[in-house]
């Protein structure tokens, strides 16, 4: 047979995810709206709508992790509490009681030597106030106290580790989360529209190729365009009464894979 009567596919894996899933949300609500394909292929249409709507819920999920205020926060503390060692320590350079200055001296040497800024990206701030978290509470523990700053590290310490601790705790949660989600949506939708387009094929084979042509034609003109505009491939030439000159228009169909 030379022309058939049939509603194409597509590379359904290349689109990003919105797009395939307004893609998806088009099929079934035009198939809705078609007594025919309603007729026809009913349990195939509500099918597709299910596994639309379950893929809707997915990708309407917020991206942005709870625990993210959290992490602001509580850098925000730490970086508080930095800057209130650093500036007392900075006012004590100018004490007149010459042991206060002199150890003033010695810790701010530390500091510069740490040189923790606060605006610095996440991970290399933490290494650097680890660093010097670590000497203020081992090797300049007795300057730390003549300057009145041992409970100043100790909060330092636990804002620090609380910072931490919420960074691990959303690292955890983000490798915890079904990655998958979204692809598992998807693989349910794609294995529906597969299913429908397969059945309209067939009653189209079986002699109601006139009563779907309105259909056909309708999604073959949206399949095109996504071809042509998103996948920047060719699309298949049609009539206009759901024929082409291809044996094979569905050829580039990807089925969707198992797991």
């Amino acid at each position: 047979m030379n022309e058939t009567t049939e509603m194409h596919s597509i590379q359904m894996q290349s689109l990003d995810n919105p797009t395939h899933c307004e893609l998806m949300r088009v099929t079934a609500d035009r198939a809705k709206a078609d007594r025919t394909v309603i007729k026809l292929v009913k349990e195939a249409v509500d099918q597709l709508d299910a596994a639309v709507q379950a893929e809707e819920k997915v990708l309407r999920v917020p991206q942005k992790n709870p625990l993210t205020d959290q992490i602001k926060a509580a850098d925000s503390k730490r970086d508080s509490d930095f800057m209130f060692i650093k500036n007392t320590v900075s006012v004590n350079l100018k004490n007149p009681d010459p042991d206060k200055q002199q150890t003033a001296q010695v810790v701010w040497m530390l500091i510069k030597s740490d040189n923790v800024k606060v605006s610095d990206q996440y991970e290399r701030e933490t290494g650097l106030l680890g660093n010097f978290l670590n000497e203020a509470e081992q090797k300049y523990a007795a300057q730390m106290k003549v300057l009145g700053l041992t409970d100043a590290v100790k909060t330092l310490r636990a804002d620090n580790n609380l910072f931490i601790s919420l960074m691990n705790q959303r690292t955890e949660e983000e490798g915890g989360k079904v990655i998958g989600a979204m692809q598992r949506a998807r693989q349910l939708t794609d294995k529906a529209f597969i299913n429908l387009r397969k059945l309209i094929n067939a009653q189209a084979l079986l002699g109601h190729a006139t009563e779907l042509t309105g259909f056909i034609n309708y999604m073959n003109a949206e399949l095109n365009r996504l071809k042509q505009q998103v996948l920047h491939t060719r699309g298949i030439a049609n009539t206009g009464d759901g024929t082409t000159g291809n044996n094979n228009p569905g050829g580039d169909e990807e089925e969707p894979p198992q797991g």
